[in-house]
């Protein structure tokens, strides 16, 4: 009979998240089926559903909109971090980073 070792829960835990990184599409099947789940719940506890419904869905539209505002101050900070890096690869001393930084820059 083996004995549980400290490592094994540890390493068993990662190879699950190892699945879920590799696998992404999980995430949508879980959500799927979490929410063909809760669904009749909803029904049974909320007597007007559509009411319910209908005041989600403003919510969800100001959440993909604040979603998409942040994603794009992310994007607009990372591109310019992108470019201080080569501007500062301009400057090196290295002949051969200082043309590929240029050139980057030119497209």
């Amino acid at each position: 009979m083996t004995t549980m070792t400290a490592e094994q829960p540890e390493d068993r835990w990662q190879t699950i998240r190892n699945i879920w990184k590799q696998n992404q599409w999980l995430y949508v099947i879980a959500g799927f089926l979490l929410g063909m789940l809760f669904f009749p719940f909803m029904q049974l506890a909320i007597t007007d559903l559509a009411t319910l419904l209908g005041n989600l869905v403003p919510e969800a539209i100001s959440t993909l909109a604040a979603v998409f505002v942040i994603d794009r101050i992310y994007r607009w900070h990372a591109d310019k971090e992108r470019l201080q890096e080569l501007i500062t690869q301009m400057r090196s001393t290295d002949n051969g980073s200082a043309v590929a930084a240029v050139e980057i820059l030119r497209l």
